[in-house]
Parts: structure tokens; C-alpha cells; sequence
């Protein structure tokens, strides 16, 4: 699954907003861990932004003063197929 993953992370730390006083510090936070409280028989990974960075939310979601420019929903739209063949020859080569 961290495999799978890493196309959906690296084309959402490309799509990430930088700020000029941020220094680019929201792409460099965009990680994939695993979800630690998974239901039994169930693994589970999250692509997301670090919990220090919860501003990440803001450009995602937008504010009542700010339009959304969604990057984590759009990089994972654009690359879930290559992370679907990830997973499924990483799965493939486990079983054989």
C-alpha cells in the first residue's frame, strides 16, 4: 500500500500552492503513513498532509475569504490508476 501510494503523493506535493513566505513547506509536509486504528484484517494507508501543517486544509477547502484550490482531491483523481497497478502487481509479486 505505501507503494501504491507514493504516485498520488508525489503528484500532490507537485500540485501543492507554495507561498512565498511558506517556502514550500506544505509540499514537503504531503506524507503517507498508515492508519493506525484499522479495523481487524484491514490495512489502510492516508495520504495527507502532517498534522503541523493543518493550513493544508484551507487551500483544499477554501474560506469564506479564500476560493478552494483543491490539490490533494486532484492528485489523487490524476494518479489513482497507476496506484490501483501498483498495488495490484505489488500484490501480485507477493502471492507468486
Amino acid at each position: 500500500l505505501m507503494k501504491a501510494a507514493e504516485p498520488i503523493r508525489d503528484e500532490a506535493q507537485l500540485r501543492a500552492p507554495v507561498s512565498e513566505g511558506a517556502g514550500g513547506h506544505l509540499a514537503a509536509g504531503i506524507k503517507i503513513r498508515p492508519v493506525k486504528h484499522a479495523s481487524p484484517g484491514r490495512v489502510e494507508v492516508r495520504v495527507g498532509v502532517k498534522e503541523k501543517l493543518w493550513y493544508g486544509v484551507f487551500p483544499e477547502y477554501g474560506t469564506s475569504k479564500m476560493a478552494a484550490r483543491p490539490f490533494m482531491r486532484p492528485a489523487f483523481d490524476a494518479r489513482k490508476a497507476e496506484a490501483l497497478r501498483i498495488l495490484k502487481d505489488e500484490l501480485k509479486r507477493g502471492l507468486t
